[in-house]
């Protein structure tokens, strides 16, 4: 082969490769469609939060954070307890800038030629934001799905929003962290058809597994990836997607939806230990699940159309919403092995527990309760060029949906917070395609316990009533984000 076939093939393939990018097209004409943005996000925390991603996507404020033992050269008691409640401040007291462009992306939507009498489109977007905080900065897919659509009727299969989340009735924040943990945010590998019914009404199908919007669970770290691995196979053994039903209704007035979700997973121990001594394999409860129930009603009023002016709101009740970033997930509502360890048998070596086992493969080793939570938000948006906004928003655990073990292990996000509150005055500046915004952000997570380690300190050392000189977290903390 001569230099100048060599040339010639690597020419055209080249060609081949590029050719792509320059094939554009209308919304519905067969062809490539490029999109995308940059996107550079500045902020200032007044304190340390709960956050991922470059913590850009924030949750809520980290809890108060003290030194709670000695150095080992400090061996007496009383100057133990000096040293210690001498450096009895909040060490998450602490402000935080940051800059971070992790959100940027770019997607591409595919108009293909028609199939089974329908319009084919195909949507793909990915940004740099990962999969977990040990990948941010990385390339992930975000979309992922193709769309059927007979006009009446759309048949979508892929990766995207999940129905709780519903594009066009979120929340719009400067910075993306669409008021998690208040709102549901979530996208999944999902089956969804839609059906138009005719009078401004639609009704969505929606059959819903999970990707890194995951769980979390015995045997498994949410923030590693085999802990994601692990988690994303509870839903897996499940048997079953979740199912979701959503109606929507749609006027020049008003909007107003109303979904609900019917969610289950199959949690396993692979390794437990059940007892002080021994350690086995594979005694988890591989047959029970968790089964949880959301509903929510979201909508949006219009009051000056010309000018972009309506209202935005939800109000969700749900039960394992962990994987929707939400406050919640599961507890241990009881467990075989343990509770008669503890209870009806006292007198029984390790090893004939071991022995029980073997003969009672029908009883339900271990069994998980969801926990519930409510939460709600409202969001005025008025003006164009100049957009304003405020959202004020809460959410409220409230607690396991049945009693759970008092040492039960419990498995779900902020299971120690009570409530977040959210409120977030802001205003966007737009000029063609750029916008730029800016937001104050005031956050409070009410956390349900109380200075323990300073009580016992004073119990111990001092013998004072610790109901005078407790210090409580049930008020805050507070941070605010700008």
């Amino acid at each position: 082969m001569n230099k100048k076939t060599l040339k010639f093939i690597l020419s055209a393939a080249l060609a081949a490769l590029a050719f792509p990018s320059f094939l554009f097209s209308q919304e519905g004409e067969a062809g490539i469609k490029w999109g995308g943005f940059v996107k550079v996000d500045m902020f200032n925390d007044s304190r340390a939060v709960t956050a991922a991603r470059d913590d850009m996507f924030m949750l809520y404020p980290a809890e108060r954070k003290q030194i709670t033992s000695a150095p080992s050269v400090i061996t007496d008691p009383l100057a133990q307890f000096i040293y210690i409640y001498g450096n009895n401040e909040d060490l998450n007291a602490v402000r935080q800038t940051s800059i971070t462009a992790v959100q940027t992306r770019i997607n591409v939507t595919l108009n293909g030629p028609d199939a089974f009498g329908a319009k084919t489109k195909g949507f793909i977007e990915a940004d740099f934001f990962g999969t977990s905080n040990s990948y941010t900065w990385l390339f992930r897919n975000r979309h992922a799905y193709v769309q059927l659509d007979w006009g009446a009727s759309k048949l979508l299969v892929g990766q995207t929003w999940h129905p709780l989340f519903v594009a066009g009735y979120h929340p719009e924040t400067v910075q993306f962290s669409p008021l998690v943990p208040i709102h549901p945010f979530n996208r999944s590998p999902q089956i969804r058809f839609t059906q138009d019914l005719g009078g401004g009404l639609s009704l969505n199908l929606a059959a819903i597994y999970r990707a890194y919007h995951t769980d979390t669970g015995p045997s498994t770290n949410s923030v590693t990836t085999d802990g994601m691995l692990m988690a994303r196979k509870y839903k897996r053994w499940a048997d079953r997607p979740d199912l979701d039903i959503q109606l929507l209704y749609k006027s020049d007035a008003f909007d107003i939806g109303f979904t609900v979700d019917f969610n289950e997973l199959r949690p396993y121990d692979s390794t437990v230990a059940y007892d002080d001594n021994t350690t086995a394999t594979q005694i988890g409860n591989n047959r029970n699940k968790v089964k949880g129930m959301i509903w929510q009603i979201f909508g949006k009023f219009v009051f000056d159309k010309d000018n972009n002016g309506h209202i935005r709101f939800n109000y969700f009740k749900g039960e394992n919403t962990y994987h929707l970033l939400m406050l919640g997930g599961y507890a241990e509502k009881s467990n075989f092995l343990l509770d008669q360890r503890n209870g009806i048998i006292t007198d029984i070596t390790n090893q004939d527990l071991q022995n029980l086992l073997l003969v009672l493969p029908s009883v339900t080793k271990k069994e998980y309760t969801p926990i519930k939570v409510t939460s709600y938000w409202i969001q005025p948006i008025w003006g164009k060029d100049t957009e304003y906004s405020i959202i004020y928003g809460k959410i409220e655990n409230n607690g396991a949906k049945d009693d759970v073990r008092l040492t039960s292990t419990i498995y779900a996000r902020g299971s120690n917070i009570k409530s977040v509150t959210a409120l977030i005055p802001q205003v966007r500046f737009k000029s063609g395609k750029t916008i730029i915004g800016v937001m104050l952000g005031y956050f409070e997570a009410e956390y349900m316990e109380d200075d323990i380690v300073l009580q016992d300190l004073f119990e111990k050392n001092l013998g004072v009533n610790t109901q005078i000189y407790n210090y409580t977290l049930s008020t805050g903390p507070t941070s605010k984000r700008l």
